[in-house]
């Protein structure tokens, strides 16, 4: 596939959508023509757990769990600090088998000791690293040509993946909001009538019709 042709492809399905797992499902679909690829994941890489937080995974097509806690194995810092630091570009693992850190890292969590491997490291801002990863069942799988290809594609998934945690951010602190919104209502809805002065006369219509209008969004002007 053209140069030119594969990146405008790739970044119109990784920019089309906020919604990143199906961004990642469109991007399986477009790399699966230009070279071998059974899953993609993005992950983002947190130094305090040791761990990958999966974003968003695809597997033959098939959606996977995100959110997921991957930690690394005890022990491995320095392989992986030294792994990372020399991500400047897209890194080919064809053999795990030959790499011991990394092949216990993919038995612990069930990824194929005997596939081939690409990953890409990006900083998407507010000091955060990425972690582009795709691979393929068997060994000697990626060329540098495919590594190449990645590389080209890094602006528009670093964009994705930024945009998609912001807008996550966002949807859990509207979240909080509403959530402390429901507690205040239910609070008001909470106080006793026969704690109000008057009461127990003209008020008690009054206070009931507040109680029936309390959850709607709209002004309403009671007269009584």
């Amino acid at each position: 596939m053209d140069k030119n042709i594969f990146y405008k492809e790739a970044s119109a399905a990784i920019c089309g959508t906020l919604d990143i797992q199906t961004a990642l499902e469109r991007l399986y679909v477009h790399l699966k023509r230009s070279m071998p690829v059974d899953l993609v994941g993005l992950y983002l890489l947190d130094h305090g757990l040791n761990a990958y937080r999966t974003i968003a995974r695809v597997y033959k097509d098939q959606r996977l769990d995100p959110g997921k806690i991957i930690s690394l194995p005890r022990g491995s810092n320095a392989f992986w600090a030294d792994f990372w630091g020399k991500m400047d570009q897209a890194t080919i693992v064809n053999r795990p088998d030959s790499l011991p850190e990394m092949l216990s890292f993919l038995s612990e969590h069930q990824f194929d000791t005997r596939a081939s491997f690409i990953h890409m490291k990006m900083e998407i801002g507010d000091h955060r690293t990425a972690i582009f990863f795709l691979s393929a069942t068997g060994h000697d799988r990626y060329k540098n040509d495919h590594a190449r290809r990645i590389c080209e594609i890094r602006g528009p998934i670093s964009m994705a993946m930024a945009n998609a945690i912001k807008h996550q951010e966002l949807a859990r602190l509207k979240e909080i909001l509403d959530d402390d919104n429901q507690f205040l209502r239910d609070q008001l809805m909470a106080v006793s009538h026969s704690e109000i002065i008057g009461a127990n006369s003209g008020l008690i219509r009054v206070m009931g019709l507040a109680r029936q209008v309390a959850a709607m969004d709209t002004s309403v002007l009671l007269l009584g």
